[in-house]
């Protein structure tokens, strides 16, 4: 491999441990660190004050089913949100948010947008299902995720905190930039584990035209791990705005990151073909998903909002954040944890309705479409295999993950179908039964 492609792939591999700045500059230094208590995070010890739903909600939104979905008996659904959600209920009591025709915005710049931008950039060279990337393809992407401070450097130290919280590392280092934790932890920290050195063995792969596969199934792949990351920023960036963590990982100004994860900074009022990235996926395929994960990001800011006018009504600074060790510090520590489901349900659903649209796909292409596809659904619904990477002489080692990306939330709903989904997927694509996963997916996330 020539030398500058080296040390592309170098400046990306999690086994350095760069330490990055936040999403924007970080806080100063405050208080020291204490250990999280294992139950931070449960949301059914949150309800306090403000946690009883109203009956208040909007009328219902119809769903046709027509978003992709396909079953063994269709039929047509009617998705209402639930009383507690946002806009419905008037526990989130935010004038100056429910009236904004733009995003809120809390800090003067927003730094995701350009790595949301750089994702696009890196879309439209390689995750078109209907031709192959060239090495060169490769090599360009490669060069935009790479860029400093970039889109890169965070895949490298993402994590998901849909898993237990590990003992936090000295000093000021961030969770997961300690080879150690993610090694010890590699299902909290999904990005160095597992979504980086997805993502960059393809990349080396598709640059160097490795034959073993065709070019349109690494790039499937690189694809799908940038969904799943995604996903999994825009709930940590809803939650790192109220809790600050070890490497001064936490402020206010992370609401407005985890709105642009997922919009790019595309504002809802935007037509469809002005979306970019994981928006402009989610759009294509669903309008539902799309406008109730608008919902659920527009329920953090509000609740961030509250929040802040609490504080300064008790007389209490906005900064620091309190230590994620003490939820309860939060005033409106349910109204908090309300947003964050409610976010959480509708990026569900969009990862589903986008499983489905590409098992539909499966089914209905061949040849190195079909592959594409395929290499897509099983980077998310099948184990992921070990992997070696070489560079500059090094070889760097990743444990295989036998549970799929997606296989917490549908065993959280159904174990059976967590196990029927994951056989299936594994199956050669022919013999795959498409139906039976659909109609499992669908029961598993049915409304957002």
């Amino acid at each position: 491999m020539p030398s500058k492609k080296k040390e592309l792939l170098s400046a990306c591999l999690p086994i350095a441990l760069m330490v990055s700045a936040c999403e924007s500059p970080p806080p100063k230094e405050t208080d020291a660190f204490t250990p999280p208590r294992p139950d931070a995070f449960q949301e059914a010890d949150a309800l306090r004050e403000d946690s009883a739903p109203t009956s208040d909600a909007p009328p219902p939104l119809a769903d046709s089913g027509q978003d992709g979905a396909v079953t063994d008996a269709p039929m047509p659904r009617i998705c209402m949100p639930e009383a507690s959600d946002y806009p419905g209920s008037s526990d989130y009591a935010c004038p100056s948010v429910r009236t904004a025709s733009m995003w809120p915005r809390i800090g003067a710049s927003i730094g995701t947008i350009a790595r949301m931008e750089q994702y696009e950039q890196i879309a439209g060279r390689l995750f078109d299902p209907g031709r192959d990337p060239t090495p060169d393809d490769f090599d360009q992407a490669r060069t935009t995720y790479a860029v400093s401070e970039g889109l890169g450097s965070r895949v490298s130290r993402r994590f998901d905190l849909h898993y237990p919280i590990p003992p936090p590392p000295g000093g000021s280092v961030r969770f997961c930039q300690d080879e150690s934790i993610w090694r010890s932890h590699p299902h909290f920290c999904v990005g160095p584990a597992t979504l980086n050195p997805i993502i960059l063995d393809m990349f080396q792969r598709g640059a160097t035209g490795d034959p073993s596969e065709s070019p349109r199934a690494y790039a499937a792949r690189i694809e799908a791990a940038l969904v799943w990351f995604v996903y999994t920023s825009v709930y940590k960036e809803i939650t790192t705005c109220a809790y600050l963590f070890p490497g001064m990982d936490g402020k206010r100004e992370d609401c407005d990151s985890a709105w642009a994860y997922y919009t790019g900074g595309r504002e809802r009022s935007a037509m469809p073909s002005e979306e970019i990235a994981f928006a402009r996926v989610v759009r294509s395929i669903s309008s539902l998903a799309h406008e109730r994960i608008l919902d659920g990001i527009w329920a953090a800011r509000c609740w961030r909002d509250m929040e802040d006018r609490s504080l300064m009504e008790m007389g209490r600074p906005l900064m620091p954040l309190p230590s994620h060790t003490m939820p309860e510090a939060l005033i409106h520590r349910s109204l908090f944890e309300r947003a964050r489901s409610q976010t959480d349900r509708a990026l569900l659903y969009a990862l589903s309705q986008i499983l489905i649209h590409r098992l539909e796909r499966l089914r209905s292409t061949s040849g190195a479409e079909q592959s594409h596809h395929l290499a897509f659904l099983r980077t998310l619904l099948a184990p992921i295999p070990a992997r070696t990477i070489r560079v500059d002489g090094t070889e760097v080692s990743y444990p295989a993950r036998e549970d799929p990306l997606m296989d917490r939330p549908i065993r959280e709903r159904n174990p059976a179908s967590a196990d029927f989904i994951r056989t299936e997927i594994q199956k050669a694509p022919g013999m795959i039964d498409t139906n039976g996963i659909i109609s499992r997916l669908n029961e598993a996330f049915p409304c957002p």
